[in-house]
């Protein structure tokens, strides 16, 4: 990884519909902060997710990889500060809906929330964890 360059993670690395963490701000050798942009049908939203300090992101998607096969319920995942949370879940034919909700207003002054669905392919999830993991070790 080019370590001049500021990582980024794309869900799912190719595609129409995404989501983008960017721009990621340390506290010692952990992530405190980064920025989330979500890009689904012509839709643009973008906020900050502050006072992340080892939230658990990476652990959520290798818990995705690791149970690619598929499972019941929903996987569900969110910021310390709220403004970013993620509800998966499978289906049968192999295909993983990615729920993805924004709600900056939680912690800003930004009177709207986004909720979106990502789809996600079971032969990608090991990507997703590996690039997880990658950019929040940058």
């Amino acid at each position: 990884m080019d370590m001049t360059a500021s990582p980024t993670l794309r869900i799912p690395p190719l595609g129409r519909n995404k989501l983008i963490l960017s721009n990621p701000t340390f506290s010692d050798t952990l992530i405190d902060e980064f920025t989330v942009s979500l890009e689904v049908d012509g839709l643009q939203a973008t906020a900050t997710i502050e006072d992340y300090l080892g939230g658990g992101l990476p652990e959520f998607f290798h818990d995705l990889a690791e149970h690619w096969q598929g499972w019941s319920g929903e996987k569900v995942w969110k910021s310390r500060d709220g403004v970013l949370q993620f509800a998966c879940t499978s289906t049968r034919s192999g295909k993983y809906q990615l729920a993805v909700f924004l709600d900056p207003a939680r912690s800003m002054s930004k009177p709207w929330t986004v909720k979106a669905t990502i789809e996600l392919e079971a032969g990608k999830l090991d990507q997703i964890a590996a690039s997880s993991q990658a950019f929040f070790a940058f």
